[in-house]
């Protein structure tokens, strides 16, 4: 025989998950259809609607107003905060925060007041100590946000918050920024204030759940982590975790990454990949127990992934769980027969060197189910029984081995076997 391999082999490569462009994404995704009017209730065509958000320095969506005064704007995150501003010349501008709701389609109409000079003061005169003027300083916070000065930004989202203390965005706003520079404590509170305004706040839940993880109050973060799950904001927390995950395990830190996929699954009971990669790493750590719930976790998401039930098959087998192994052995050659001729077929050999003679044995039987003429799965299989005994049936696969490859260097084998079982 030849010299022995490892039983199984693994390629692991760890990626990140795109957030943006994801199923987590599309589960989060919202529009916003609004109607821009002015004073009379008359339509506004030609009206410029931009909308950023505080939390992506790069976001900003635009559309135009049509001739009946309306628009669209669609979101693939709406769990981030928004703002939006309504521009057209002849009237004043219109900022306010805009919350897309998850899946569905929110309604709203605006209202530009004309541009005239006596209007406009009244205005400015009435938005310097009101929910106006908030608006409009928090705007200033966004923007500064977006040019990247955190600075300036936190300083017009705590005027905001002074203005309008029922401006739950400005805490909001507050909390990312110190969450960006990694002042968790601030953050956790700035989040735990905004939800006080505006308990729906799913940005928020994010925030305060990240900033207890990062640091390190455990049972705060458990109890937020079940308020994010419930309100359904988990999938782009989890995402975000696993990233991080992501770059621990490509830097070499392997605990670390462990310990965030561990994370992001638990956050997201649905994230597969998750799940999948706990397994491999596990798997390539030699902690077959482990490794083999998280392949099984994975296929009670997806039961016919090939590679976690490859390591769910391995792992039971080295771990002595025979049921599970054969269970998982024939879901696998189900969803992909090829692999039973090759992999299969691979492993089997690389069991019997290992002196797992019954395993070898019940790998064969398998690969010659999807392949009956595969002539060296025969060839093993007859030597696999000849060498525990069972000379008859051994040597049915050894005759038939012969008549499919006479040519063979190992037909001469074949033959001398035969010849003494005789």
């Amino acid at each position: 025989m030849k010299t022995a391999h490892p039983i199984f082999v693994l390629v692991l490569c760890v990626g990140a998950l795109l957030a943006s462009t994801s199923d987590v994404a599309a589960q989060a995704g919202g529009r916003v259809a609004g109607t821009v009017k002015d004073a009379s209730g008359q339509p506004i065509a030609g009206a410029q609607v931009t909308a950023t958000s505080p939390a992506m320095d790069e976001f900003r969506i635009q559309s135009t107003t049509n001739k009946k005064g309306k628009f669209v704007l669609t979101f693939s995150n709406s769990a981030m905060s928004y703002v939006v501003e309504i521009k057209k010349d002849g009237y004043q501008t219109v900022v306010t925060p805009i919350n897309p709701v998850p899946g569905q389609t929110t309604m709203i109409d605006y209202v530009l007041p004309p541009a005239t000079a006596s209007q406009h003061a009244e205005t400015e005169k009435a938005a310097l100590s009101g929910a106006g003027r908030a608006i409009l300083v928090y705007n200033e916070g966004v923007e500064a946000q977006r040019t990247g000065d955190l600075e300036l930004a936190a300083k017009k989202f705590q005027e905001a918050a002074a203005i309008n203390p029922d401006l739950a965005a400005a805490h909001t706003s507050l909390a990312a920024v110190a969450h960006m520079t990694g002042d968790y404590e601030t953050a956790a509170a700035e989040a735990e204030t905004a939800l006080s305004i505006d308990p729906t706040d799913v940005r928020a839940m994010q925030l305060r759940f990240d900033s207890y993880r990062q640091s390190g109050d455990t049972v705060k973060a458990e109890e937020a982590a079940k308020a994010l799950q419930n309100a359904g904001g988990a999938s782009e927390t989890a995402a975000q975790i696993f990233n991080e995950g992501a770059d621990a395990y490509n830097s070499g830190d392997v605990a670390t990454a462990i310990m965030k996929f561990q994370q992001s699954a638990d956050l997201d009971p649905t994230l597969v990949q998750a799940r999948l990669v706990l397994a491999k790493v596990l798997y390539s750590k030699g902690s077959l127990s482990d490794a083999l719930t998280w392949a099984e976790e994975v296929l009670a998401l997806q039961p016919d992934n090939t590679e976690a039930l490859q390591i769910a098959y391995d792992s039971a087998l080295r771990v002595g769980q025979p049921e599970a192994a054969s269970k998982a052995l024939d879901q696998l050659v189900a969803s992909d027969p090829q692999w039973a001729t090759t992999g299969l077929f691979q492993q089997a050999v690389d069991l019997y060197n290992a002196g797992k003679t019954e395993d070898a044995v019940q790998a064969l039987e398998k690969v010659l189910e999807v392949e009956p003429d595969h002539a060296k799965a025969h060839y093993m299989l007859g030597v696999a029984l000849f060498n525990s005994g069972e000379t008859g049936p051994a040597a049915d696969h050894l005759r038939r081995f012969i008549e499919l490859a006479p040519d063979d260097p190992d037909a001469t084998i074949a033959k001398d076997l035969l010849a003494y079982a005789n």
